[in-house]
């Protein structure tokens, strides 16, 4: 779909989108008190706390939506864009239809009933997905990726209720229950969003939607590796680990095994990214794409950083550590912050994912080491066992295609 779009919108349209997603998903994460999270984790979650989750949810994304048409003006007046204004008031509509979603679905991951599971995903985005590209053909504008969206959230309404039997009812009876994981869970996730968010927000600042455009779609293509293979792992590795938590070892085993796939996909994945984006982006999303191609590379490296450290952020998660995570999050995006307004004030694209990457590697590196004092025995020797072949057979590879480039262009 990525290839598609990319072909048939051209950077501004998708810059436009970015620009109004930014302030969606900040409203989004302020109010998000990570229900479906703290149900994963209780043990017992019946009736009335799914219900309650649901209610708490449905009251998010309608806050989120009315804060959403009331700033759509300042958010306009921030980018020098009138054309966010009616972008977020169809935004907030759409907002507010996934709050309607079956929670029930949740128990898809927390029974471990991942076929359906997969179902559910796969058939809701297939139909978003078909109707954005049909919308991008006949509109040829930015409100083919919004109506898309819409869509989206349409289908998966219908299909969690279709899905799952349980039928939730507005209530508060469990609300001190879920409030008690949900309170590291929400400044946990206000920190990761923004961590994420800050670099487009930042350069949808400086720079105008074409710029902000192309800089989406390097980091779109550059994360592809993580957002479509390994962050899905997140939807096993999670209800895994929280019903090992009672079992050191049995933990250990699952977290071990965990960061060695994250590490096999990774750091290949990752490289390839890099090594073939000069010729793979101008192939595959066209020649108007050429200035994503640096801005892939360097968020391509920051992919492998953010990828070996799912495994301890869940593991930290189910063994009740959240603060300790939270305040590494925080941390984490103050260094981003302080780097891009310091080190990288006034720079370009480049200059903002170099602070990304910067901050990514310096934040794994002190995440395994809390990891590895939280879980006796994930650090050291089992550790670099899982690790030494992937970074061996990747740095093989680099070699090789590097090799093969070069005399590639020699022959030419």
């Amino acid at each position: 779909s990525m290839a598609i779009l990319a072909r048939l919108l051209v950077p501004e349209d998708f810059g436009l989108v970015a620009m109004a997603l930014v302030a969606v998903g900040f409203f989004d994460v302020l109010l998000n008190l990570g229900v479906s999270a703290a149900l994963i984790q209780h043990e017992r979650a019946g009736r009335e706390d799914f219900s309650t989750a649901w209610t708490l949810r449905l009251a998010q994304c309608v806050a989120t939506a009315l804060l959403l048409i009331a700033l759509a003006p300042f958010i306009a007046d921030y980018y020098d864009d009138a054309r966010v204004v009616n972008v977020l008031r169809v935004a907030a509509i759409t907002v507010v239809i996934g709050g309607f979603e079956n929670i029930g679905t949740v128990s898809f991951q927390r029974n471990m009933e991942f076929g359906r599971d997969f179902q559910f995903v796969v058939l809701k985005r297939l139909v978003g997905v078909i109707c954005t590209i049909v919308l991008a053909i006949a509109l040829r504008t930015y409100w083919a990726l919004i109506l898309g969206s819409l869509v989206t959230r349409l289908a998966g309404v219908g299909l969690s209720y279709r899905m799952s039997d349980f039928r939730p009812y507005l209530t508060l009876s469990r609300v001190s229950e879920i409030w008690s994981f949900s309170q590291w869970s929400l400044l946990t996730g206000i920190a990761r969003y923004l961590n994420g968010a800050i670099p487009r927000l930042v350069l949808g600042g400086r720079a105008n939607a074409a710029t902000l455009g192309t800089y989406s779609m390097g980091e779109d293509v550059a994360m592809l590796p993580s957002s479509e293979l390994l962050a899905p792992l997140g939807r096993v590795m999670f209800p895994a680990f929280a019903a090992a938590r009672k079992s050191p070892g049995e933990l250990l085993r699952l977290v071990t095994l965990a960061h060695a796939v994250q590490t096999l996909l990774a750091i290949p994945l990752s490289l390839g990214v890099v090594l073939v984006a000069d010729d793979a982006i101008p192939l595959l999303l066209g020649p108007q794409w050429t200035d994503a191609v640096p801005i892939a590379q360097i968020v391509a490296l920051t992919g492998i950083s953010s990828a070996l450290g799912y495994s301890p952020a869940y593991m930290l998660t189910v063994t009740g550590r959240m603060h300790v995570l939270c305040a590494y999050t925080w941390v984490k995006t103050l260094l981003l912050m302080l780097l891009i307004v310091l080190v990288f004030r006034g720079a370009s694209a480049e200059g903002i994912a170099m602070a990304g990457l910067a901050t990514s590697v310096a934040g794994l590196v002190v995440l395994q080491r809390i990891a590895w004092k939280a879980l006796p025995g994930f650090g050291g020797k089992r550790f670099w066992s899982q690790t030494w072949r992937p970074v061996l057979s990747a740095a093989l590879m680099c070699v090789v295609v590097v090799a093969v480039s070069v005399a590639l262009v020699d022959a030419a």
